[in-house]
Formats: C-alpha cells, structure tokens, sequence
C-alpha cells in the first residue's frame, strides 16, 4: 500500500476513533471526533478544509481523504475545500484562517505544513502578529 494511502487511512482512523494500537504504537486515539458523524448525519453535509502547502493543494492526501469520508458518509454531502498555497509555511497560514478557513464554516479541518516548516525553527519573531496578517 502507498505511504500516502496509509497516511490518509490512518488520520481518518485517528479521527473516528477507529485506530488500533497496532495501527500506528505511537498514536493515542482519544475518540475520534464524534461530532463529525454527528454533524454529517444530522445535517446531511460535512463542510471540510485543508489548510496547507503543496502536499496539500497537490492531488494527493486530500483528495484520498475527501473520498474516504465520502464513503465513510455516504448519506451526506463532503463539501471539501481546497485551502493548499504552495510554498508557504505555518507562519503565513495563520495569517490565512479567517480568509481561507473560517469563512467556509467547517465541520473539520486539516491542517498541513510539515514540510515547508521543516526547516524554520519556531522563534517568537517567526510567529505573525496582527500587523504582519495585514490587519
């Protein structure tokens, strides 16, 4: 099985508080998120963001998700939301949540800049402020 596709299994296991201690021996389900199927079965529509870099806006991890939860849910309607801009880190995508995530009002989010924020160390100057966000 790809690593991506493992990748993918895994988070949705994680979420839906399906994962095995054989699964992955350093993860620690706490549950999954109840509300996800709750809001899905309740108002037929799940609205998803994937906030992120590259990995994110390229057609990879999150189009194998979002067709995971689409068979996870089938009854409901996946309203995904592509909020992937290659080559930014953490550092911009905060500066990015009310524009590109909030704004959507979603029932769950992805959030992926591992590799972009591989290579910046946190420091208290790296972290936006309002006045870097344009605000």
């Amino acid at each position: 099985m790809p690593r991506l596709v493992r990748l993918s299994a895994l988070v949705l296991s994680l979420l839906l508080g399906t994962a095995t201690t054989h699964a992955l021996d350093a993860s620690h389900p706490r549950g999954g998120c109840p509300h996800v199927a709750a809001t899905a079965a309740a108002t037929g529509e799940l609205r998803v963001v994937f906030l992120g870099g590259s990995i994110t806006a390229a057609e990879g991890w999150r189009t194998l998700t979002t067709e995971r939860l689409r068979q996870l849910f089938p009854d409901a309607k996946i309203v995904a939301t592509d909020a992937g801009l290659p080559g930014t880190g953490s550092d911009l995508g905060a500066c990015r949540v009310e524009r590109d995530v909030l704004r959507h009002r979603p029932d769950l989010v992805f959030v992926e800049f591992a590799v972009n924020d591989a290579s910046t160390p946190p420091t208290a100057s790296s972290r936006p402020s309002r006045a870097s966000c344009g605000r």
